[in-house]
């Protein structure tokens, strides 16, 4: 009876080959699922993560306006930026006999006192580039070219963004990009 028996036939494998590799379909799908767990595993933390930052932030402002000290609340503070694109300038080079202009390539971020200064600045931005470009041509490169130079630049093009400006004023230049070119 036993010559007669049918025999099962072996379960048959689905394999995939990869760079002339056999692997089991079932091996690959598993290896899928472990890394999409870890992957979730890593999102879910750094979402509790931000989550208990956005506590912070809320027991930073609560603090902020019980706090007693001037320290504290100075320390906690909003501060706005608004980043100018780049353009390049023209300036007189005095000192390179051979090359009588050099390029500046320059772009720059204000630091602003209040969120509502972001629409004033955008309304008066061609105002403000061309008086960024008169300020900076009508320098020399030996002047700029030195950090004390490039601190007074900052200054006075401070100076004349708040001449434009009817509310509020720019705190603070800061340099993201200064490139000259002979």
């Amino acid at each position: 009876m036993e010559a007669y028996e049918k025999k099962k036939p072996p379960k048959s494998r689905k394999y995939i080959f990869i760079k002339g590799r056999k692997i089991p379909l079932n091996y690959l799908i598993a290896g899928f699922s472990v890394i999409l767990a870890l992957i979730l595993a890593a999102l879910l933390y750094f979402w509790l993560l931000t989550d208990s930052d956005m506590v912070r932030i809320k027991k930073a402002d609560e603090a902020k306006e019980g706090a007693k000290e001037p320290a504290l609340a100075a320390t906690l503070t909003k501060r706005y930026f608004m980043d100018i694109p780049h353009f390049i300038v023209t300036v007189v080079n005095d000192t390179d006999a051979a090359n009588q202009v050099a390029y500046f390539k320059i772009a720059m971020s204000f630091e602003l006192e209040s969120e509502d200064m972001l629409l004033q600045l955008a309304e008066k931005m061609p105002r403000i580039r061309d008086s960024i470009v008169n300020v900076v041509t009508n320098k020399k490169v030996s002047e700029i070219n030195i950090t004390k130079g490039k601190l007074k630049l900052k200054d006075e093009i401070r100076k004349f963004v708040n001449s434009h400006l009817q509310n509020g004023q720019v705190t603070e230049v800061y340099f993201t990009e200064f490139v000259y070119q002979f």
